[in-house]
């Protein structure tokens, strides 16, 4: 996904004459300029669904590497209820919030959906597409089950996380996913973990996932006696188990297209900032460079030397600031 279009570039004042700056060529810059823009930024910032492992390190909160993160749930309706997976379409209450699909791109990560078949069991299945009230081209990727839509409104699910001691990001025997490695556990949203939403709900700018129901480094689940007993004594609060690549995160993260009713929508600093540096290289483009002087007769100039000189390129940079990632620790 790029991160302006032709259009956003046309209403800037002196671009709108394409004998001089055909369409073609824009969409080339475009392109060039929203990767810029994105190594600048030191992140993806497009709409998209990620599937990574993650290192437990014995810590409530795990954030993952893009942000921000989405987090929805619904509850299957219609033809779904009381139908057993594999199913190649899922109807559900609504489909706001999750990720739209891969539209057609054969070479997108598919989305991920939890799906509740039993009163604690629970599998995944990818999809390609939704429509409001469905997920479709799904493909199941967990254990076969029974959807019910007195599982409740809840009962499907993104991201979706797994948890395996000894799977090292899949590399060991038996993968992550295998059914022949039958230590991965599929962590219920709500349950076992949440997304920690910003004030709007529905998504996290930070990224974070935290831990809730266990009660100690190696347990995955939930000790009631822990909670509401009454007693004083301090208890160790629930955490990622500490390990290599034991936690497996499947989530969706990024803006969606300015104006496209995609939540959360591309900020408008960054399609801004992306069409002034589109129209900045399409100025620039015939002499190479910003200008420092030009001169009338027998026409000559000077370009500036730094790119530092240039103004254009130092408001880009102070409009994309709060969006660049920053590193911190070792």
């Amino acid at each position: 996904m790029t991160l302006c279009t032709v259009e956003d570039v046309l209403l800037i004042p002196g671009m709108s004459n394409q004998a001089k700056a055909p369409v073609p060529w824009l969409d080339r810059l475009i392109g060039a300029a929203s990767n810029s823009v994105k190594r600048f930024c030191k992140r993806d910032l497009e709409m998209a669904a990620y599937d990574e492992p993650y290192s437990g390190a014995g810590q409530r909160d795990l954030v993952v590497r893009q942000f921000p993160v989405w987090m929805a749930q619904t509850g299957v309706t219609g033809a779904s209820d009381g139908a057993t997976l594999p199913q190649a379409t899922i109807d559900v209450l609504s489909t706001k919030g999750f990720h739209p699909g891969t539209g057609g791109d054969p070479n997108a990560q598919p989305p991920v959906v939890a799906v509740q078949i039993g009163p604690s069991n629970w599998t995944w299945v990818t999809y390609t597409g939704t429509t409001a009230t469905s997920f479709t081209g799904c493909v199941l990727g967990g254990p076969a089950g029974t959807m019910l839509a007195s599982y409740g409104s809840q009962s499907v699910s993104s991201p979706v996380v797994f948890y395996n001691s000894a799977a090292f990001a899949g590399q060991a025997p038996g993968g992550f996913f295998s059914t022949t490695n039958p230590n991965t556990q599929q962590m219920v949203l709500g349950t076992q973990f949440y997304v920690e939403t910003d004030s709007t709900g529905g998504k996290s700018n930070r990224g974070l996932l935290r831990r809730i129901g266990g009660s100690g480094a190696g347990f995955i689940g939930f000790y009631p006696e822990n909670f509401y007993s009454g007693k004083l004594a301090a208890y160790r609060m629930p955490v990622w188990p500490r390990g290599d690549d034991n936690v497996w995160v499947k989530y969706t993260a990024g803006f969606g297209p300015a104006g496209s009713g995609v939540r959360p929508m591309l900020p408008d600093e960054i399609v801004w900032a992306t069409a002034q540096l589109v129209a900045y290289m399409a100025r620039n483009m015939p002499s190479g460079a910003s200008l420092s002087s030009e001169n009338l007769g027998s026409y000559s100039y000077n370009v500036l030397q730094q790119s530092t000189d240039v103004p254009e390129l130092g408001s880009i940079a102070q409009m994309l600031k709060s969006h660049r990632e920053s590193s911190w620790g070792v």
